[in-house]
């Protein structure tokens, strides 16, 4: 294993409309032969999977940790603690992804994209909340002359948001410049 720490992986959390989360279960298991069923939030804006320390102790506790080979960085840029790495075989509906799970002290297991994408998960949405969001919502922005800019990494978009904006241009009675 590797002594040097990578660039920072960002850990972005997406809920869905009215406060509903995407919580499924998935059954995990170790080499040491421990495994468990966890109730996990699946989260389309964290790059990596994470097990609350708790959960760990619960059920994986024979497992090994490794020492993590990157950072992990909240959406506010704030550092997030990592206990330890252990490699885990995640299953969902008889689909299994070997990844590495970050332990960490936050409250929440979340399943990250690195396991969304090696499961072939699909989120979708059969509401259409967004039409009436976006045609009836207006705001005014106030901006703090005091307040100094910040810098802030790209966020990922939620995956059921993404199809409804690239159609968006498209249905809208403002006029959008072409790219030819």
């Amino acid at each position: 294993m590797e002594d040097s720490v990578t660039d920072p992986v960002f850990i972005f959390t997406v809920n869905t409309a009215a406060n509903t989360k995407l919580y499924r279960m998935f059954h995990i298991s170790t080499p040491t032969g421990e495994s468990s069923d966890v109730n996990m939030l699946l989260d389309t804006g964290s790059a990596v999977t994470t097990l609350p320390h708790k959960i760990y102790q619960q059920h994986f506790s024979t497992a090994l940790l490794s020492k993590p080979v990157m950072n992990l960085t909240s959406y506010q840029g704030n550092a997030i603690d990592v206990v330890g790495c252990m490699q885990a075989a995640i299953d969902f509906e008889n689909i299994t992804a070997n990844v590495t799970v970050f332990i960490t002290y936050g409250d929440t297991a979340l399943i990250g994209m690195d396991v969304i994408k090696k499961l072939g998960l699909v989120i979708s949405s059969n509401s259409v909340l967004v039409n009436t969001v976006v045609d009836s919502f207006v705001h005014k922005v106030m901006v703090d002359t005091n307040a100094k800019p910040v810098l802030q990494k790209l966020r990922r978009l939620p995956l059921a948001v993404r199809v409804y904006l690239s159609w968006y241009p498209l249905l809208s009675k403002w006029k959008v410049p072409s790219r030819t």
